[in-house]
Formats: C-alpha cells, sequence, structure tokens
C-alpha cells in the first residue's frame, strides 16, 4: 500500500510539472503560417470567438433546424417544401429575411447543389410580403352583354404572385463562385459563426461597428454527412461571397444571339471540333459569350483571353479585363480544362 501511494504521489508531482506547451493545441485556432495567407483574420482573437461560443448552451440543432424549415415553407408557400436530392454532392441552402431597406421586404429561401451529374443546379423564391398588386381584370361579359359579377384575386393567386420562383442550371459564373470558396483554406479556417462584434486580439485596435449586415446561415451538407453551418453577419471575410452567392442564385439564361452561337457548337462532337470552335464553346459554357459579343473581341482578342485564363490565376484576369470579375475567370477556366483534360492543372491562388 505505502508503493502505491509513492507512486500515485510521483505521478501527480509529474503533471503538475509538466509545462503549458504540452497541452494539446484546439485544432480550431488556426496558426500563425495560416494565418498570414488569410489577412482577414489579421487581429481577430480566435480563442474569444471559440471561447464565447463555447460558454453559451447549445440550443438542440434538432429544434433550430426545424425553425429554419418553418421560414423555408412559409417563403415557398403554394410552391411547397423543396430540397436537393439525396444523391447531391455538395447541398447549400439558406433562408433569408427581409431587410427595412428593401422597397418590398422580400423573404428568400434558396437550395444550390451539385448534383450526381457533376451539374449546379439551383431552387429559389422569393417571398415580396408587402408588394401592392394590380387589380384583377374584370371578367369580360356573356354573349348577352352581360357581366359576371366581379370577383377579386383568390388567396391562391394572392400567395403566388407576391412569389417568384425560379429553379434550373446555376450560372456558371455563381458555380465557379461556390467552388471556389469551398476550396479556399482561409474559409475553411473561418469559425461557422462570426460574431457581430468580432473581438480582436490583445494590442489590436477594436474594430468598428457593422452597417451592413447579412443575415440567413448558410447550411452546407456533403455526401458524406458532413455539415457547417455559416453565419457571417457582418461580412469582410471569407464567407460572405458564398453565402451571396447561394442567397442570390439564379438559373443560367440564354438569349436568342447567344445560342445561335453556342448551340451549332454544342451539336458538333468534340472529337471534330476546331481549335476556334472549341475556343468558342468555352466561352459558351462559362456564360461569356455575351461579353465577348458585347466587347468585340476578334480572333486574336479571343485567342489571347482564352490563352491567359487556361494559364493564369482567376484573380489575376479582372485586372487584364475589366468585363470579368473573379468568378467568371474561374468559369472560363474550369471550361477550358473540362473541353482540353490534357492541360496541365493549376493550382487555384485566391485573392486576398
Amino acid at each position: 500500500m505505502k508503493a502505491r501511494f509513492l507512486l500515485l504521489g510521483l505521478v501527480g508531482a509529474l503533471a503538475s510539472a509538466a509545462p503549458a506547451w504540452a497541452a494539446a493545441r484546439d485544432p480550431r485556432i488556426p496558426t500563425r503560417q495560416q494565418l498570414k495567407a488569410c489577412p482577414a483574420f489579421a487581429d481577430v482573437d480566435f480563442k474569444g470567438i471559440y471561447r464565447d461560443q463555447d460558454a453559451r448552451p447549445e440550443a438542440p440543432v434538432n429544434d433550430w433546424r426545424g425553425r429554419l424549415d418553418e421560414r423555408h415553407a412559409k417563403t415557398r408557400g403554394p410552391y411547397g417544401a423543396f430540397e436537393a436530392p439525396a444523391d447531391a454532392a455538395i447541398a447549400l441552402r439558406i433562408w433569408a429575411g427581409g431587410s427595412e431597406t428593401q422597397e418590398y421586404r422580400t423573404d428568400t429561401s434558396s437550395i444550390v447543389w451539385l448534383g450526381a451529374d457533376g451539374v449546379w443546379r439551383v431552387n429559389r423564391v422569393d417571398h415580396s410580403t408587402n408588394r401592392p398588386l394590380p387589380p384583377k381584370p374584370p371578367p369580360p361579359p356573356d354573349e348577352k352583354g352581360v357581366s359576371p359579377p366581379y370577383v377579386g384575386w383568390t388567396q391562391e393567386e394572392v400567395e403566388r404572385m407576391q412569389r417568384t420562383a425560379m429553379a434550373g442550371v446555376l450560372e456558371p459564373e455563381r458555380a465557379a463562385g461556390i467552388e471556389m470558396a469551398l476550396a479556399d483554406p482561409c474559409f475553411q479556417l473561418q469559425p461557422d459563426a462570426m460574431p457581430l462584434q468580432v473581438p480582436v486580439r490583445k494590442g489590436k485596435p477594436p474594430r468598428g461597428p457593422c452597417y451592413g449586415v447579412i443575415g440567413g446561415t448558410l447550411e452546407i451538407r456533403w455526401a458524406d454527412r458532413r455539415w457547417r453551418d455559416v453565419t457571417e453577419l457582418c461580412g469582410g471575410f471569407y464567407a460572405s461571397g458564398i453565402i451571396s452567392a447561394v442567397m442570390y442564385a439564379r438559373p443560367y439564361f440564354e438569349d436568342e444571339e447567344t445560342r445561335a452561337q453556342c448551340d451549332p457548337l454544342r451539336a458538333i462532337a468534340r472529337a471534330s471540333l476546331t481549335p476556334p470552335q472549341l475556343r468558342d464553346l468555352a466561352f459558351c459554357e462559362a456564360g461569356l459569350m455575351p461579353e465577348v459579343r458585347r466587347n468585340r473581341l476578334g480572333e486574336a482578342e479571343r485567342d489571347a483571353l482564352h490563352a491567359e485564363a487556361a494559364r493564369l490565376a482567376p484573380a489575376a484576369m479582372p485586372e487584364r479585363y475589366k468585363y470579368l470579375s473573379e468568378w467568371s475567370a474561374a468559369a472560363l477556366a474550369k471550361a477550358i480544362r473540362r473541353l482540353n483534360p490534357s492541360l496541365p492543372k493549376t493550382e487555384p491562388a485566391f485573392s486576398r
């Protein structure tokens, strides 16, 4: 028994003498090397964020998600509830309430997903709760010239007229933006819930007040059952782009002139396309043919744009081509590589 007490005392002494750095590092806290690549986090007190979050009691996830389900259902109204297909590789969902700064207060339910076929799609409903409706036209008179009694809009008609529903293949530019955000190491480091008042590290000046609040929590679900529920109230970090991309997601639309240019290229077997046709098909698939036409790009200019989009990081393209955004440049690079699989793969570079 005496030997046992001696052993316990020795173990206790060793434990109390262990240095502070021996404690396991919180994997949620970025390293200095990681922070160097993410300048928006330079003054952020990650320990403070997680300390505050860990101290708050968590609401049951099912209750919280159930309330979001109710908001989505109310916004969608007569269009009915919608969920991304069960076999989606990635599904993103956001509900955002209307703001007093909007002319017509509009609630949004937007769902975007990457299908098993590799195509991004969107299903979105906007509900403008205070938009005035035009009066219903009176019914025409019957064969005797007698006008039937006037009846206004039915409740179902009102519900549908207050809403705008859209569904289809997602715009290539937004699809590329979502993919870039998901692959961004800084987005992966960002806390899921960035508070309205972001704490700063010791010695750093406090951040200014937040005026442009980004409403809504972005729910992200992967096929392997991983989840992220991302909120960035104040903006300026690495989730605001993907939140906006999903919130304002729209189906891709081509006007008649663009279809007249692109559909014949799509109808040709890939192996039979000439290099100029393959180049122009990449512009079509990236949703950029209207810009090519609007900027009156000739053959040499198209060749240069195509070559640089294949070679340069998307972040470098807008400076050279003012009509491109980083996302549209990423969409073009993706289309070029899909049509030319033999091209060497380049590592993405993110604007900071």
